[in-house]
């Protein structure tokens, strides 16, 4: 058998376009990474590098375990509560920047209970979730992933193609935070929501918060701040 060096022209020649499929999943860790959005450090393994504080707020001890799981999912070093009547105080570890630590008490203490509208159909609740992730798309724009149960998902499939013309609203909170024309299929069991905030960072941070907040479920009760 001969030898066949590395530039016999027998050989074949990689498809340089095939790498063009690479760049979104490379760019996903490196555009969150550039970023350094807090909420998706949880999802990349990392930690909070910043100050060790405690957070107070008033409002039922129930809502301990959503508070622990949405710290670990931000990162946020080794999340510790310590309840009273009435009182939940949480220590954790900040990220350096300022601008992003300044948005954590606010963020972790939100209700954030999802519902779904097909009109005046009330169609999706907290219970029907499944799961929640942040993405980008091959275009490199972010969007919040929803991750529906087998039997959300085909509630959602009925009420689509008995309202060809309709569309269904999101919201968290009852606050809107996507829409889609029922003539859209669902694909799986997933539900794809772009974030819509003025700005590219902060459409990465607003996808990942949605995905922390509503894969962690919603608070039990709501929360007050001291």
């Amino acid at each position: 058998m001969s030898d066949i060096r590395p530039d016999d022209p027998r050989l074949p020649k990689p498809n340089w376009g095939c790498l063009l499929f690479l760049i979104p999943i490379v760019g996903i860790a490196a555009t969150f990474a550039a970023y350094g959005v807090l909420f998706y450090s949880g999802y990349t393994g990392g930690s909070a590098d910043g100050e060790r504080v405690s957070l107070t707020y008033e409002g039922c001890a129930e809502a301990v375990p959503v508070l622990l799981d949405r710290a670990t999912r931000m990162g946020l070093g080794d999340p510790e509560a310590v309840t009273a009547p009435g009182r939940i105080t949480l220590s954790l570890t900040l990220p350096s920047d300022p601008e992003i630590a300044a948005r954590i008490p606010g963020s972790l203490g939100r209700t954030a209970k999802l519902t779904a509208l097909g009109g005046e159909t009330a169609l999706l609740g907290p219970a029907d979730l499944a799961g929640a992730s942040p993405r980008l798309n091959l275009l490199m724009s972010p969007f919040t992933v929803l991750e529906l149960t087998d039997a959300a998902a085909e509630r959602v499939r009925e009420h689509k193609a008995a309202h060809p013309d309709g569309e269904i609203v999101y919201l968290v909170d009852d606050e809107p935070i996507g829409r889609e024309t029922n003539k859209k299929a669902l694909a799986g069991n997933e539900i794809e929501i772009p974030a819509d905030a003025e700005n590219e960072q902060e459409r990465v941070r607003q996808a990942a918060e949605q995905a922390v907040l509503l894969g962690s479920g919603p608070l039990p009760c709501s929360l007050q701040l001291n």
